[in-house]
């Protein structure tokens, strides 16, 4: 943080009109004009992503006991690291290929991983469940980038900012409702269960989006 505030000075400003602090601490909730169009497709990304990674941030403790009898708190945390740090690797994936293709392609394949990790969570198979929490977190970043990249291209400079706190915005109030719900289920349903229903109800908020843009991906 240090070294980051120390290179600011350093970096080129995008917004050269400036407004008042009163307005400046002020929600921004309007989503601009110019990403209307593909807004919702990053926002479901952003929610699906997010929620169902939100069950190894919660259960990844519960789970190790549970399915694979382990009390070593290490496996808990490998779970957590695998299913979160390997995003990194998404963003640099997302950028050698097309907008269409990654968004696509890394649904894809984030959804086929969830329905693995369901078949290793329930097989109580340890070490294939933390290969594929890997390839989770690879997926995620290659859609969390290529959404952000979208907004980013179809946005001016000077909506950068608010750009990127709205999005931000969307992902946090989606990913809090699919908190909730699988927080509530969890004491009902198996782990295994949870797991399922976040990963269908991501899938139910990218829905809308994905129709919405069904005409920019063609293209």
């Amino acid at each position: 943080m240090v070294a980051i505030i120390a290179a600011l000075p350093l970096t080129h400003e995008t917004v050269s009109h400036r407004i008042t602090l009163r307005r400046a601490v002020r929600p921004l909730l309007q989503v601009p004009k110019s990403i209307r169009p593909v807004f919702p497709i990053a926002a479901g990304c952003y929610i699906a992503a997010w929620g169902i990674g939100i069950f190894f941030q919660s259960l990844s403790t519960p789970a190790a006991v549970q399915y694979f009898g382990s009390t070593d708190p290490l496996v808990p945390a490998l779970i957590l690291a695998l299913a979160m740090a390997p995003s990194a690797a998404g963003g640099p994936m997302s950028a050698r290929t097309t907008m269409k293709f990654s968004l696509v392609g890394g649904s894809v394949l984030m959804f086929a991983s969830c329905v693995a990790l369901y078949l290793t969570l329930s097989g109580a198979l340890m070490i294939p469940f933390l290969v594929l929490c890997a390839v989770f977190a690879v997926a995620c970043g290659i859609i969390l980038s290529a959404s952000m990249h979208m907004l980013i291209s179809y946005s001016e400079p000077s909506e950068s900012a608010s750009v990127v706190s709205l999005i931000n915005f969307a992902g946090y109030v989606g990913t809090t409702l699919l908190s909730v719900a699988m927080s509530g289920l969890a004491s009902a349903l198996s782990l295994a269960g949870v797991l399922t229903f976040i990963t269908v109800l991501g899938g139910l908020f990218m829905i809308p989006g994905t129709l919405c843009g069904l005409k920019m991906l063609r293209k």
